[in-house]
């Protein structure tokens, strides 16, 4: 059996690479969901600074974790977040409390200076655990995939994103009465 001198084979090589169809880009999913039904209050004389939220490293970046086994995270190939979900998860809790109309005004670093309470947040897993200096509370919500794929996932997301969001400005108001 002959082989193929070194030259051509590259060249067949480089030839099969070039030939090779694009990956697709992954879909770009988003966080969006505000809660429905949200009290409006009263404006009071005091403002809140919402800080960034943190977030932990598995869910830093814009990848779409799921979880089949306690311990073991992956991840899908064809779908990921438009942003980090705590960049996402950090506009919505903003404009929820900016919803509520409780504070004089909603700010966010480095607007700090004027700030009486300060909201302090960290995703945890997808959506997690919050706190604030002067009252403290874990958050959670779970909401059932009706499918095992991204999208559902992402709908799944969004639910209980909307969810949390209002419950945490329920306590964001009830801790600063």
């Amino acid at each position: 059996m002959k082989s193929l001198p070194p030259a051509i084979f590259a060249a067949f090589l480089a030839a099969c690479a070039v030939l090779s169809p694009p990956q697709p880009q992954p879909a770009a999913e988003v966080l969006s969901r505000l809660p429905d039904g949200l009290p409006h209050h009263r404006p009071q004389s005091a403002n809140l600074i919402v800080l960034p939220t943190d977030s932990d490293t598995d869910y830093g970046s814009t990848r779409i974790a799921y979880s089949e086994a306690p311990y073991r995270l992956r991840y899908y190939r064809d779908h990921e977040w438009a942003a980090p979900p705590a960049t996402m998860i950090n506009k919505l809790l903003i404009e929820t409390m900016q919803r509520t109309g409780f504070f004089r005004e909603v700010l966010t670093p480095p607007d700090s200076s004027r700030g009486a309470y300060t909201l302090r947040t960290t995703l945890a897993e997808l959506l997690g655990q919050s706190s604030q200096p002067i009252a403290s509370r874990n958050f959670k919500a779970e909401e059932t995939m009706n499918a095992k794929s991204p999208d559902a996932g992402v709908v799944a997301a969004n639910a209980a994103a909307s969810k949390l969001l209002a419950d945490v400005a329920e306590f964001g108001i009830a801790s600063t009465r």
